[in-house]
């Protein structure tokens, strides 16, 4: 379906606020699909289940991914996966599973922590977690530094991002739809999150997305500003649901954001998305410059999946984008990594 862009859309700038606009130019992104490679998570590692795999964070060769089981499979974990590189022009990549690495230990009064985002920070962990507000007590979304199996700091979250009820939900963001893209800017010291959705005061519905951004001062994380992204121009009205799921940084002020859509069809059909959103400085809007639909078409069913996870890798002067998808643990879908090689104009 073509995508109207809406053009000359009035900036609207206060107090630790920005609302995105759009621009007419859409081409300055180019993704050429490479390789995806299928996990098999019909075996046990280390005594946990495979799947669910959300946040990436890529260092060096060694690809993190972060599962989202919600402590029905094994403790909060992170799994490492090594990348080596084939002479092969059709499969160049390979991933080995080499770790699991537990967050927090399981006990009988863990909280559920539905973790999406994924960062490495001071030998830890940044990880997002969207709680559970159906779980009773409630449990809000969080932001946590984790370290030696501790969590070390809780980021403070701005009030009007936390939930709110008078018998049902009048504030926050909605259920199940809290920060899933998260990136940690090591050398400017600078905390992104992205949030699924909008927020529910603002009826912002599931084509709304936050980006708030935090300094990081001698350990201590302090939120700066929030950028309102509105996609309701950009994102077609015939899906069942929509949401951002990942976001990473290619260039200081230029970012790729990952949405995804499932549309109404017999079977299950994904729209993943993947978004170049740029700005001249930290005090100007996002503007939206590029884009790259995965599977247009549909019919290549290992990029039909629920995408969640998003990282950079280089080799031998090119860029590599790497996708991961979330299995939600059913067998109707897949964890697929898939490989695209990136250039931003």
């Amino acid at each position: 379906m073509p995508i109207k862009i809406l053009v000359g859309l009035s900036l609207i700038v206060g107090l630790g606020h920005l609302e995105m606009s759009f621009v007419e130019s859409m081409t300055n992104l180019d993704l050429k699909p490479v390789q995806s490679i299928i996990i098999d998570t019909s075996k046990k590692f280390q005594g946990t289940k495979l799947g669910g795999f959300s946040g990436l964070f890529l260092q060096s060769h060694q690809l993190y991914t972060v599962t989202d089981d919600r402590g029905r499979f094994g403790e909060p974990r992170i799994y490492r996966y090594e990348i080596s590189e084939t002479k092969s022009k059709s499969a160049p990549f390979e991933l080995k599973l080499q770790e699991k690495i537990s967050l927090l230990k399981k006990t009988k009064n863990l909280p559920v922590y539905d973790l999406e985002g994924l960062a490495g920070y001071d030998g830890g962990w940044l990880v997002s977690s969207e709680g559970d507000l159906n779980s009773k007590p409630k449990i809000a979304p969080e932001i946590l530094f984790i370290k030696n199996k501790s969590i070390q700091q809780k980021i403070e979250l701005p009030s009007e991002f936390m939930p709110e009820f008078e018998g049902k939900q009048i504030a926050g963001l909605y259920n199940n739809k809290a920060f899933e893209g998260l990136f940690y800017d090591e050398p400017n010291k600078h905390l992104y999150l992205l949030s699924e959705s909008g927020l529910v005061q603002n009826k912002d519905g599931d084509q709304v997305f936050y980006i708030l951004e935090y300094a990081n001062n001698d350990g201590k994380f302090t939120f700066n500003k929030k950028s309102k992204l509105d996609f309701s121009k950009l994102i077609g009205p015939n899906l069942v649901y929509n949401g951002a799921s990942d976001f990473v940084k290619v260039s200081d002020n230029s970012f790729l954001l990952l949405s995804r859509s499932v549309q109404a069809a017999l079977s299950l059909q994904y729209t993943s998305t993947v978004w170049l959103i740029k700005r001249k400085s930290e005090n100007d809007a996002w503007e939206v410059k590029g884009k790259y639909t995965l599977n247009p078409d549909g019919d290549n069913d290992d990029l039909n999946q629920n995408y969640e996870g998003l990282a950079i890798y280089e080799s031998n002067g090119k860029k590599y984008l790497i996708m991961v998808s979330d299995d939600n643990f059913n067998k109707f879908e897949k964890t697929v990594f898939s490989f695209f090689e990136l250039e931003v104009k």
